[in-house]
């Protein structure tokens, strides 16, 4: 089990391209990730739980709380939420992502910033994907597609020690956030995938 600390906003549709220039442009160490399709076991009455396949490994979140209304930047209101993740091992499971029934299979495509808080250093540090700190927070830009519908999602996750991940996460957003004039995220828009399963089939 580890602990994470999230805020994340999902919109209809592509990525604006004002928002992914901001987002790739002035990083030494951007992660550009390959497609890939997580398959979602989704529970469309409560949006506190998680529960995914993907490379072959049963992945259960469960929001255990939340740090309240956090205003981010001008333009950049969220909800941060406090989760706790467990992966279930290897499962026997060789068929295509359309064969579970009840499943649905989400597409992704992932562009993300990672930075750490390095020891003596006071202020978060832009780190390659490759790095593992102990204390760091990741920024990630995603296209999403379910049920052939397009959507994006904005989201900073913050790992580490469970009494530092409030902090982490606040003190990373503000960093990267400072100065934005692209992103317009709404308190409306901020929720975590359950909750985006349930929107998003509706």
């Amino acid at each position: 089990m580890w602990p994470t600390a999230e805020v994340r906003w999902f919109s209809r549709g592509a990525v604006p391209e004002d928002v992914r220039e901001w987002f790739v442009s002035d990083f030494p160490y951007l992660e550009v990730q390959p497609p890939r399709v997580d398959v979602y076991f989704p529970l469309l009455t409560d949006d506190w739980v998680g529960i995914k396949l993907r490379e072959r490994r049963i992945e259960i979140k469960q929001r255990y709380g939340d740090l309240g209304t956090m205003a981010l930047s001008t333009g950049v209101v969220g909800v941060p939420e406090l989760w706790r993740k467990w992966a279930l091992g290897f499962v026997a499971y060789g068929g295509g992502p359309g064969e579970l029934d009840g499943w649905i299979s989400v597409q992704k495509t992932r562009l993300v910033r990672n930075y750490a808080f390095l020891p003596g250093v006071e202020t978060p540090r832009a780190v390659p994907g490759t790095f593992a700190p102990a204390r760091g927070c990741s920024m990630e830009l995603t296209e999403v597609e379910v049920n052939g519908t397009a959507w994006w999602t904005a989201g900073f996750e913050a790992t580490g020690a469970e009494s530092e991940l409030a902090l982490t996460l606040e003190v990373v957003a503000r960093h990267v956030l400072s100065g934005n004039d692209k992103l317009r995220l709404g308190l409306d828009a901020s929720y975590g995938y359950p909750r985006w399963l349930q929107e998003a089939l509706a």
